[in-house]
């Protein structure tokens, strides 16, 4: 599950946090907007392959779910292909 914690996130509900901006944390998301992000969190670690670990790439995933959330996609699926596709335009020899 996506958690919000003093700046932190954890991937899939782990003891381990990864800090986001704070910034980010500024923002206010009601309850279904919250279990939204962490439905698409969840499914992009586990598509991604991320573990509970504090690293750079955990640390955009969540990031990005936030803005899509920020412009007001409350959507799993949506936040989730939003994720998704910024993945795979970062992976593109277009992007390198």
């Amino acid at each position: 599950m996506f958690v919000l914690a003093v700046g932190k996130v954890a991937c899939d509900g782990g003891s381990e946090a990864v800090p986001i901006s704070p910034a980010l944390m500024e923002e206010s998301f009601d309850a279904e907007q919250l279990r939204a992000m962490g439905l698409a969190f969840d499914h992009a670690c586990a598509t991604l392959g991320l573990r509970e670990t504090s690293d750079r790439v955990t640390d955009i995933v969540a990031i990005k779910i936030i803005e899509t959330a920020r412009a007001g996609e409350s959507d799993p699926i949506r936040l989730y292909e939003a994720v998704m596709h910024w993945a795979s335009e970062s992976r593109s020899p277009a992007a390198l």
